[in-house]
């Protein structure tokens, strides 16, 4: 190939190139812009992940939750059949937890005190999946938080089964500097779920949602109940 031919190849592919750039780029920097603003307002959220990270895709509410057995802050054996009729908000954590569980027991406190006499069809569960939870440290836990929420606990096969129904993670972290021996902390899932009286779980949140917004989503499943009765 002569110099001049080459030349002449070169400038039609490099003419070609910024063609295709020229046509890309907007496109590129839409997509750039839209991250750039769904992150915006992640961070005005808060920065917290939604449902769809947590559990690699928006779940359906009714495929989560089951029926399970365990033990209560009183050391009674219970089960799911025992809170039939009524509404379950169920939480997961563990005592220790000095940050997701306080927050969120505190707010299914305000919930129940919001929603004034429908608290009643509501029965407020705490799940402990730390095995040094048992039910008198449970007992004076929640006595302090609200006496209206139930403690459960129960053996590693009982939690594992309930934690997996409810898709629940959690992860042990060895606490370095603790002067306990072999302390450690669990992270894990901070959703609050809404259980329907027949067993079934019809919606979740997340722990720092405010209460307010977390009772008015009470009341619409409640008003549904009452709708289809009509």
């Amino acid at each position: 190939m002569r110099a001049s031919q080459f030349a002449r190849s070169s400038n039609f592919f490099a003419s070609v190139l910024l063609f295709a750039a020229l046509i890309v780029w907007p496109f590129a920097a839409m997509t750039d812009a839209e991250g750039a603003k769904s992150q915006s307002e992640a961070k005005k959220k808060g920065g917290e992940k939604s449902p769809e990270h947590a559990y690699g895709g928006f779940p359906d509410p009714a495929t989560l939750g089951g029926s399970f057995s365990l033990i209560d802050h009183h050391g009674r054996p219970i089960s799911d059949q025992d809170f039939r009729g009524h509404y379950m908000l169920l939480y997961f954590g563990y005592t220790r937890c000095q940050e997701s569980c306080p927050l969120a027991l505190r707010t299914i406190d305000r919930v129940l005190d919001l929603l004034g006499k429908d608290s009643k069809k509501i029965q407020p569960l705490f799940v402990s999946f730390d095995k040094r939870d048992g039910s008198q440290e449970l007992a004076t836990y929640l006595s302090e938080i609200d006496p209206r929420i139930v403690g459960l606990s129960g053996s590693v096969k009982q939690i594992f089964d309930i934690v997996r129904s409810f898709k629940v993670r959690r992860e042990h972290a060895h606490i370095t500097q603790s002067p306990e021996p072999g302390d450690h902390r669990i992270n894990h899932s901070t959703w609050i779920f809404l259980v329907a009286p027949d067993g079934q779980t019809l919606d979740f949140y997340y722990h720092t949602t405010d209460a307010e917004e977390l009772a008015e989503g009470v009341r619409r499943h409640l008003g549904k109940e009452l709708a289809s009765s009509m």
